[in-house]
């Protein structure tokens, strides 16, 4: 790992940057952020393949290529440093040194990667797709923005690793997230920025809370973002939304365990009805509703002679362990306690998480004794 801490950085956390910050901005300040934010990714997208293009071509050499992509990370991951530096608190506006320094070497240590692209291009070599690989560093402006938002969190934040929606984890981020939760010093890295094995293609997020700071919302609008509406959600209709959402998923998981017909229906109509919230007010997020993953992991379970469906708390005790879905991610704990039709469950990157078997679709394992 001693690499992949290098890349990150993580001694420039060491530091508490956050003394004498106010945090909390306003809702029109991180509005602006994101907006700009959104229009700097894709500049800084453009202008990568269009330098990848001429090299392509024959219009540039390969040093010509390097160093207009040397200025182009540069320039923009300065600007996501900075907007990240911004999102959450409205005291520290400028770079400092230290902050000039940091930016330098993450910029050198993703030439590292670009030259080597280069040099790929030029022999034909490399076995990934030239233009997926370029859309991998365009992702690279992610953690640049994030790196500055936890830099000026308080001391004393706990941060939690959370897997992504996917069952192709990498070793590095399934020990990051059961090593959970971290301070900034102890954070071994920030998803997307290459300290895990599975580089650019991290779906994890962190996630912290800090009074005013909802680092769900932030996730949410980053992800979903589209220019094909104007208004960034609120803090509130982002919540009318993620309920919805949450659900949707839920009903559309009990059909698939029960087949009644209502579940589908009920499914349907929360679908409808959030994408209708959407549109009526003009919101620019753009929800998907991927089930595929989830459906395929709940037939799974329900064929499965190791796991019963929980349809009541009657046949479930502490000790015992479960599967269950939040929102579509697969999750597996144990069982802390038992209440009425509640589950409390400690969770591999969450503890006292309480389900129910009214609403969440819960397979218990069968398997050990307990």
């Amino acid at each position: 790992m001693k690499h992949n801490e290098e890349k990150f950085s993580k001694s420039f956390l060491t530091r508490n940057n956050a003394v004498g910050i106010t945090h909390g901005t306003s809702y029109f300040d991180k509005s602006n952020t994101v907006k700009t934010f959104m229009s700097a990714k894709k500049s800084y997208k453009k202008e990568l393949f269009r330098n990848m293009n001429a090299l392509m071509s024959g219009k540039i050499t390969e040093d010509e290529f390097n160093k207009l992509q040397q200025k182009t990370i540069k320039n923009h991951f300065t600007s996501a440093f900075l907007l990240g530096k911004q999102f959450n608190q409205n005291t520290e506006t400028t770079l400092n040194d230290k902050e000039r320094r940091m930016i330098v070497f993450q910029t050198t240590k993703e030439m590292d990667f670009m030259k080597r692209f280069a040099s790929d291009i030029q022999n034909r070599t490399g076995k990934m797709d030239y233009k997926r690989r370029m859309n991998m560093y365009a992702d690279g402006l992610d953690p640049m923005f994030r790196f500055a938002d936890i830099a000026y969190l308080p001391e004393n934040i706990e941060i939690q690793w959370v897997l992504g929606v996917t069952d192709k984890h990498c070793f590095d981020c399934l020990f990051f997230a059961a090593r959970s939760p971290y301070t900034k010093k102890t954070l071994p890295g920030v998803p997307k920025s290459c300290n895990s094995s599975c580089l650019n293609n991290c779906l994890c997020r962190l996630v912290y809370y800090n009074g005013g700071v909802n680092t769900n919302y932030t996730n949410f609008i980053l992800d979903n973002y589209t220019e094909a509406r104007n208004v960034i959600p609120t803090l509130e209709q982002y919540t009318t939304m993620n309920d919805k959402l949450l659900a949707y998923y839920q009903t559309r998981l009990r059909y698939e365990v029960t087949g009644i017909a209502d579940y589908m229906d009920n499914a349907t109509m929360i679908k409808n009805e959030l994408t209708s919230f959407i549109k009526e007010n003009d919101l620019a997020v753009n929800v998907k509703f991927t089930v595929a993953d989830m459906l395929h992991e709940a037939r799974h379970y329900k064929k499965s002679t190791r796991f019963d469906f929980l349809e009541n708390t009657k046949d479930v005790k502490a000790g015992a362990f479960v599967a269950t879905f939040i929102g579509n991610t697969h999750v597996y704990g144990k069982v802390t306690s038992v209440t009425g039709s509640k589950v409390v469950v400690d969770t591999l990157f969450e503890k006292g998480l309480t389900l129910d078997t009214l609403t969440d679709v819960i397979f218990k394992d069968n398997s050990d004794d307990y």
